[in-house]
């Protein structure tokens, strides 16, 4: 049995884009990998192949457990149609922070193993429960991750360009915003300047990187995000390690206002830019805030007339309730 009959669609189409990419280099000797791999995924109708993967991941998920493709941006599809907004109090607030729950599955390839294969990508259900029925959540948002193991991948003899190369052009952005590629050539790899300036760490450690965290625009603007995002720090990430984040794809801003909303969005946790304004960094030496901590502070943030919450069914007063609307797209997870 293959090592990844479990993706067998995902394979299919990488093995297509492998026989594109070699019929290409000959006449495009400098393309690469991840830009076949883009290609590809505009050919068969995706925005690129992190979106065509999780497509056909989709196709195949297992029987019984519900499965949404949603692509992440602007015309991504609402989970729940928003209602008139309803005033939370700090007290509110807080214990619906406390209720968020993360359905966290991931995949990872054991033996031999492509290039990307030392990337394990973490595919994430934010839910929060359904007071109708306890043995149920309700689907609120979704968020994706990958721990890139760069010690196993050095210690195997891989080329570090390579791993991020063979996953797709973004990741290999990710690659030269994280790596300075005149020490790469020389093979001597270095950090770029922003990291190297605050740290020592060496450039081989491993980390954690949060692509995006997408919510239903009923749960928008609440500071949701920073939540998950320590959450899912807490429950990933090496004590000492490197946190990198796509600040662009991790918050949906009412008002954004150009990149620097979302870098002083993030910089209230302490995260600080890389070469691209888009990615942002975190050392985990450094001390972050704890889950409870964001919790109380968003909380403290919260008056009458603002934190509103949309939702289509509120119970009487501000006690939450997990009740959907007909028509609703609120898909109900059974406790595992």
């Amino acid at each position: 049995m293959s090592k990844k009959s479990d993706r067998p669609n995902v394979v299919k189409a990488k093995a297509e884009a492998n026989h594109l990419h070699s019929l290409l280099t000959p006449r495009l000797p400098d393309i690469s990998l991840g830009e076949v791999l883009n290609i590809y995924a505009r050919m068969n109708g995706s925005k690129d192949w992190n979106a065509l993967s999780a497509k056909l991941d989709g196709e195949h998920a297992p029987p019984g457990r519900p499965t949404i493709v949603m692509e992440v941006g602007e015309g991504a599809p609402s989970l729940m149609p928003v209602a008139p907004p309803e005033i939370m109090t700090a007290n509110d607030m807080a214990s619906f922070l406390s209720e968020l729950t993360l359905d966290i599955k991931c995949k990872r390839h054991i033996g031999n193993r492509d290039p990307d294969d030392y990337m394990t990508w973490f595919y994430i259900d934010i839910t929060i429960p359904d007071e109708e029925n306890e043995d149920n959540y309700l689907l609120i948002g979704r968020a994706k991750a990958a721990f890139i193991n760069i010690e196993s991948a050095r210690a195997d003899g891989e080329d570090i360009l390579d791993i991020f190369d063979a996953h797709s052009q973004q990741m290999e952005g990710l690659f030269h915003n994280l790596y300075d590629f005149d020490s790469y050539k020389n093979h001597q790899v270095e950090f770029t300047a922003p990291i190297a300036d605050v740290t020592d760490l060496p450039f081989g450690v491993s980390f954690l990187y949060i692509d995006n965290i997408s919510l239903d625009q009923g749960f928008q603007g609440m500071e949701i995000e920073k939540v998950v995002l320590v959450a899912i720090i807490e429950e990933l990430a090496n004590d000492g390690g490197l946190v990198v984040i796509d600040s662009g794809e991790t918050v949906t801003l009412s008002d954004p206002g150009g990149k620097e909303e979302y870098l002083k969005y993030w910089n209230t946790l302490g995260f600080e830019k890389l070469a691209d304004d888009n990615y942002m960094f975190f050392v985990l030496n450094y001390v972050m805030p704890s889950t409870k901590q964001v919790i109380n502070n968003i909380a403290a943030r919260v008056n009458n007339k603002a934190a509103t919450i949309k939702q289509t069914s509120l119970s009487q007063g501000m006690e939450i309730r997990g009740r959907s609307k007909k028509g609703s797209k609120v898909i109900p997870f059974r406790r595992r």
